[in-house]
């Protein structure tokens, strides 16, 4: 009986993206990132953030205090690796959630956030370590740290105010579309 092999091919890192004439480091953040940006308020409980990422189709959002001031950042993976869930053994995040934070969005909707955090607030299982580029960073070094911190969105900064929001779909749409 064959014993199956599973083989993990590493993304190769820089990214080219192919269109004559367009050198890959023109493109920046600014240019591929979206604008539209849905907060998160730190005192917003976990199911009702829930119901946030279904009614704007995310995964993820900057996290803001009552000024306004950015605090934090939470995505769909924060509220699972919360759970009780998971037993009483600490949870370390699968390299399956680092890589698939998108596709848990499926999974979280009212009926499945699980008891244990719905009411929980956002501010109990958000991250505090915010990772922020530029708007004039280009695509290719936007990849580069995604890749090496292992997240699925950046904030985008334009003289430290938030105006945009990067994630691994807008930059993947990037190479695509140049």
């Amino acid at each position: 009986r064959p014993i199956p092999v599973v083989a993990y091919v590493e993304p190769i890192l820089p990214i080219t993206i192919i269109k004559t004439g367009v050198d890959k480091m023109s493109v920046t953040a600014k240019q591929v990132m979206t604008s539209e940006i849905i907060p998160a308020h730190e005192k917003l409980t976990v199911l009702a953030l829930s119901q946030l990422f279904q009614k704007h189709d995310i995964s993820g959002a900057p996290v803001v205090d009552d000024d306004g001031h950015l605090v934090g950042v939470v995505s769909t993976t924060d509220v699972l690796l919360h759970s009780d869930v998971f037993g009483d053994t600490q949870v370390v995040e699968s390299e399956y959630h680092k890589l698939h934070d998108d596709a848990s969005f499926e999974a979280l909707s009212e009926e499945f956030v699980p008891e244990d955090v719905a009411n929980l607030q956002v501010r109990d299982i958000m991250s505090t370590d915010v990772v922020s580029v530029s708007v004039d960073t280009h695509i290719e070094e936007v990849a580069k740290i995604m890749y090496t911190d292992r997240i699925h969105r950046l904030l985008v900064l334009d003289g430290g105010r938030l105006v945009g929001i990067l994630s691994t779909m807008d930059v993947l749409r990037a190479v695509m579309e140049r």
